[in-house]
């Protein structure tokens, strides 16, 4: 899956987010294909579901959510070190 101008512009509106939030957000909108033919899989075969019986539209789901994810990580700032933190407290004195 390539990235879309959509996923840039989530992205960049999903910045104040919770990380958990992107992840709903990426699994409902950017990967809603692959999402919807993991879920029909699971339903089609529910009476006889078991181990890797929707392998292959988990693995595409997967994948579709980890490359949307390392977009999202690339959009994000960095968070401060915690020794640049105002809340950082040491114990010894600054060299």
């Amino acid at each position: 899956m390539q990235p879309t101008a959509a996923v840039a512009t989530a992205a960049a509106s999903s910045l104040s987010l919770t990380p958990l939030r992107r992840l709903a957000i990426a699994s409902t909108t950017t990967c809603a294909k692959e999402a919807s033919a993991y879920g029909k899989c699971i339903v089609a075969t529910y009476a006889d579901v078991h181990k890797d019986k929707c392998k292959a539209e988990f693995d595409k789901f997967g994948a579709c959510l980890r490359q949307t994810v390392v977009v999202f990580a690339l959009e994000i700032p960095p968070h401060p070190s915690p020794r640049n933190s105002p809340l950082h407290f040491s114990s010894s004195a600054p060299p």
